[in-house]
């Protein structure tokens, strides 16, 4: 992904044995009361994250087996226009 510019997060930015550091885990895993309501919330979150993940990953894959989208040269005319201006 790197080679396609894709800044992929670190894979074990969440484990349970990343320490921060002063030392300390970085992260205490506890369970915390969810309201109901709040679950459609971080269950669509994840599945945002999710999708995100996906389509920079399909992204990277066709940038690297050379089928990925033409370049776009973000012109601000038209092929046809600089034509018409040329005649």
């Amino acid at each position: 992904m790197e080679a396609a510019g894709i800044d992929a997060p670190d894979a074990d930015r969440c484990a349970a044995d990343v320490l921060d550091d002063d030392g300390l885990p970085r992260f205490v895993w506890e369970d915390v009361p969810v309201e109901q309501r709040d679950y459609p919330a971080v269950i669509l979150a994840s599945v945002r994250e999710h999708r995100a993940w996906k389509a920079q990953y399909e992204k990277a894959k066709s940038i690297r087996d050379g089928t990925g989208p033409p370049v776009d040269d973000r012109s601000a005319t038209s092929q046809a226009a600089v034509m018409v201006a040329l005649q």
